[in-house]
């Protein structure tokens, strides 16, 4: 047996049967006409596994998918081997409590839906994200931490009867309550709508400050963005910010027809203003004066 490549994926190998002519159409839509060039395969492919790569995840990681049938689903497909991660698809007549088994059996670390189920799923979505915010920070400010546990959605947690796993921010918080003694992580929103008694975090300065609006928006304005916006902040330098926090992004396709794109930018306008007015009473950290001006110029480019 020859040895594989390093890099040698499922999609290597479908990339090596594209036609030498890849302007030539590789799909065409019965319902609405278009036609996909097999460059289109190749370019759109590429963005999206652009975009995965961007998320700093480790390699193989399982990414579910709960979408219907679509060309852009078929290219996210092939985004999510070209970046060397597993795609495990979800039935798409799955509801909240079926999409939790498989989130919990599974332990994906990207879990994409369509967007009119984005409030039920993000509950379920985010659970799996506060360990994958908490280790990460974890793994930025301690170099043991990052070789003996890691980071992501699923660790390697220490093998000790001291450390008790429990399923989301509910399972968490409950099994705190009943512990005496016990610590544990769960998002800000959760620890702030069922009162939970919360500790002050050493920052990167050496100060603790408190979980909330103040420290949070300190650490969510230090950002560096680039382009996408996508960007993590894994230790704030910020002498107020709190140490661990995290964006929550929206994802759209830049070009859209003229209806749909007025819609989205209006979506996005009412989240920095009128949002942002019920952001903390959610839960959710209400964003920087600096952030918001730069979601608006990103916005403007939905076209």
């Amino acid at each position: 047996m020859t040895p594989a490549e390093p890099n040698a994926n499922l999609f290597v190998a479908l990339r090596a049967g594209f036609p030498a002519d890849l302007d030539a159409v590789a799909i065409e839509t019965l319902d609405t006409g278009l036609a996909y060039t097999w460059r289109d395969l190749e370019r759109a492919s590429a963005m999206f596994a652009n975009l995965i790569d961007s998320l700093d995840l480790p390699p193989a990681s399982r990414i579910a998918v709960q979408a219907e049938k679509s060309v852009e689903s078929l290219l996210f497909y092939l985004a999510v081997l070209r970046a060397g991660h597993v795609y495990l698809p979800l039935n798409t007549a799955y509801k909240s409590d079926e999409i939790g088994y498989f989130l919990g059996d599974a332990e994906p670390a990207v879990f994409v839906c369509a967007p009119r189920d984005f409030v039920w799923a993000s509950k379920l979505a985010f659970a799996k994200g506060t360990t994958f915010v908490f280790t990460k920070h974890l793994a930025a400010i301690s170099p043991e931490f990052k070789q003996k546990v890691g980071q992501g959605t699923t660790v390697n947690w220490p093998e000790s009867d001291k450390i008790v796993a429990a399923p989301k921010n509910d399972g968490v918080t409950a099994t705190i309550k009943q512990t005496p003694g016990a610590i544990g992580y769960i998002e800000w929103g959760y620890a702030k709508l069922t009162k939970a008694d919360v500790a002050l975090l050493q920052n990167k300065s050496g100060k603790y400050v408190a979980a909330g609006g103040e420290g949070g928006a300190l650490a969510l304005a230090s950002a560096e963005f680039p382009p996408d916006l996508i960007v993590w902040v894994d230790d704030p330098a910020d002498p107020g910010a709190y140490p661990i926090a995290s964006f929550t992004w929206q994802l759209f396709y830049q070009k859209q027809d003229p209806q749909k794109a007025d819609y989205l930018r209006k979506l996005v306008a009412y989240g920095l203003t009128e949002g942002q007015k019920i952001a903390d009473s959610m839960g959710y950290i209400p964003l920087p004066p600096s952030v918001i001006e730069k979601v608006k110029a990103a916005s403007a480019k939905i076209q």
